[in-house]
């Protein structure tokens, strides 16, 4: 049977040339209409699980509504055979179906189903889209090897298929849902009136080329219910980017989005993702004013087997010495200041830099900025000393609204809490903490520092596990926590964390383990709380602890969310689709013999075959059967299939 779309993925991939490999991950850029990600041997497990098979464990419902804990498990034995063992559902052959296999799967998706509020009859939507998808996937990879980011589609933004090979590219296993909509198009242009329900599946391949694009994914959803696991294989479908304007319940919404089916009634339209990578920070070398063309660093300090890392990317500035950076929600993009040539000391140009390609684009320049940071909902707050500006790089164009501080206050530090959306912005001179809603909005009111807290130095400050935050300065060997008591409706410290380590700390925040991380003479410190005894202590597992050389600023890589219950927790529009309804793209068989991935079995696969033979391992390339060793069993698949274009 001819397939158009695998026939399209082989030209495609035969016309960008051989990719380069890790971890079983290929990709190559070549420029913004040409580029390649590829993930080879995903998992691809079925949701549809009947009940009622001798021996074989079902799901509820058949499973029908499972696609979001199957595709999340997916993921999940993906990197357990990749250098994390110990993450469910556990390092094992999964391609070949057998039935405690076939059991232990479903016994994972049973309970991650019932972590994430999984409904039989309705799925994973309607309030559990934000808490409880989340909190699954973060049971499943734990804050202290992981980071997970959640995108979902807002007024103005949705993710796009360029967003998704992009992360995939640098490092992040991608989970993606496609929306059903209720659409209009007329001559005035595409409107989309309402969603109704939506699909989970697994990422696994982005094909751009100038004349053709190719979206490749794993589907839970692709085998009739019954007591057996389908072999592995992707759904392909041609995405296409188009500008939607919302009417009905999607009233002002306006936003490019990517569209991967349609039908005369409905559009399937990507409107969600979910970014999982290895644990990450990310610092900047050169003493702030004392650097001259100062490099960000970003270091992953385990990735994926067979190339288990550190993993390290540099950002070198186009001038001048970086004075602060954060990076945004999803990772996509890092916003710098830096200082500008001339005889203003304290001038600053603000940068928007690419993470994948390394693109620096300015933003603004002379200015007195103070620092930047970003908003879990894609907004970019730049401190000056007068003011705070909010930047919106999703409106077209992107716009700047500027809030001037209270009379009198000159602005030196600044921190969001992604919890309450506040920003809160510290003056040195009166060692006071001033209060605003999300965008600056709304003056909320101050705190003020006890008066036996000394304040020596610069300062730094940081968000905490549980709507608190963190702060300290350079000359005081103690961090202190601030919080919020719902009760009295008042701010205040409550908790000073000494220990040896805190000498003259910077750059204190906290990460998704609830650690203490903070930086003294140049040397990463990680803190983490024993409750048992009331106090901190150095991290007896730390994945960045004790990295030197960290000069400047210093981020950690957090799990993030852009939820808006307002948009995202309306039970009649998201809820999961009846596997029988679904009608996106075409099913391809995974092809027999392709180690890397351009469906075609040639020299390049016999090669690498040749270059892992003997070896034994679970993540290895070449291994064509999945069963731990490359041999002459895999052997024997290439050359029975060499010359094969698969279609």
């Amino acid at each position: 049977m001819t397939r158009p779309l695998a026939k399209a993925a082989a030209v495609l991939l035969a016309a960008i040339a051989a990719p380069a490999s890790t971890a079983n991950i290929y990709g190559q850029y070549f420029g913004p209409n040409q580029y390649y990600w590829r993930v080879m041997h995903m998992p691809d497990f079925d949701q549809r699980r009947a009940l009622g098979c001798t021996g074989r464990v079902g799901l509820p419902n058949n499973g029908a509504m499972y696609c979001v804990p199957t595709s999340t498990i997916n993921l999940a034995a993906y990197v357990a055979n990749r250098g994390y063992p110990n993450v469910i559902p556990g390092a094992d052959t999964w391609s070949v179906d057998t039935q405690a296999r076939y059991n232990a799967i479903s016994n994972s998706l049973t309970t991650l189903g019932f972590v994430m509020g999984t409904q039989p009859q309705t799925g994973s939507g309607g309030g559990t889209v934000a808490t409880g998808t989340l909190r699954g996937k973060k049971a499943v990879f734990p804050g202290a090897q992981f980071a997970i980011t959640q995108v979902l589609a807002t007024n103005l933004y949705a993710p796009r298929v360029q967003d998704i090979a992009f992360a995939g590219m640098s490092g992040s296993l991608v989970n993606l849902a496609y929306g059903r909509y209720e659409y209009l198009s007329t001559g005035a242009g595409q409107f989309i009136q309402r969603r109704t329900g939506g699909h989970m599946v697994t990422g696994v391949g982005v094909i751009v080329t100038p004349s053709a694009r190719l979206l490749l994914m794993r589907d839970p959803a692709d085998d009739a219910s019954n007591c057996t696991q389908s072999p592995w294989r992707d759904r392909a479908v041609n995405p296409v980017d188009r500008f939607f304007t919302g009417t009905g319940s999607l009233a002002g919404v306006n936003r490019f989005m990517t569209e991967v089916g349609r039908t005369s009634e409905r559009l399937s339209l990507i409107d969600s993702v979910y970014y999982i990578r290895p644990y990450f920070g990310l610092w900047s070398t050169g003493a702030n004013l004392r650097g001259v063309n100062d490099t960000i660093v970003m270091r992953t300090p385990e990735m994926y087997q067979p190339n288990p890392g550190p993993s390290t990317k540099t950002y070198t500035a186009p001038f001048g010495a970086i004075t602060d950076f954060d990076t945004s929600a999803d990772w996509l993009h890092h916003y710098v200041l830096t200082t500008v040539p001339g005889p203003f000391t304290f001038d600053r140009a603000l940068w928007r830099v690419d993470a994948f390609t390394g693109d620096w684009q300015q933003i603004a320049s002379n200015f007195r900025g103070v620092r930047v940071k970003t908003g879990r909902q894609r907004e970019v707050y730049v401190l000056t000393t007068t003011s705070v500006r909010v930047y919106e790089f999703d409106a077209d164009p992107p716009t700047v609204q500027t809030t001037v501080l209270p009379a009198g206050v000159v602005g030196s530090n600044m921190t969001l809490d992604d919890e309450t959306d506040q920003v809160i912005v510290y003056e040195n001179a009166n060692k006071r903490f001033h209060f605003y809603s999300k965008g600056m909005a709304e003056y909320l009111g101050s705190y003020d520092l006890p008066g036996f807290v000394d304040v020596v130095g610069s300062t730094s400050m940081g968000p905490a596990c549980d709507g608190s935050f963190v702060f300290a300065s350079e000359g005081v060997s103690t961090i202190y926590r601030i919080g919020y008591d719902p009760d009295t409706e008042q701010w205040s410290l409550v908790q000073a964390i000494l220990a040896p380590q805190t000498i003259s700390p910077t750059n204190v925040t906290f990460d998704d383990r609830c650690n203490v991380l903070f930086t003294s003479n140049g040397v990463l410190g990680d803190l983490e709380f024993v409750p048992d005894v009331g106090r901190w202590r150095v991290a007896t597992s730390s994945p960045l602890g004790g990295t030197p050389d960290i000069t400047g600023r210093f981020v950690i890589g957090r799990s993030r969310t852009n939820i808006d219950p307002a948009i995202h927790d309306d039970e009649e529009d998201w809820f999961n689709i009846d596997p029988d309804e679904l009608d996106v793209g075409e099913l391809i068989p995974d092809c027999l013999g392709d180690v890397n991935g351009d469906r075609v079995v040639d020299f390049e696969d016999l090669s690498l075959l040749l270059a892992d033979f003997g070896q034994q391992a679970s993540w290895l390339a070449a291994d064509l059967n999945q069963d731990w060793v490359v041999d002459f069993d895999d052997l024997s698949i290439l050359l029975a299939n060499f010359g094969v274009a698969c279609d």
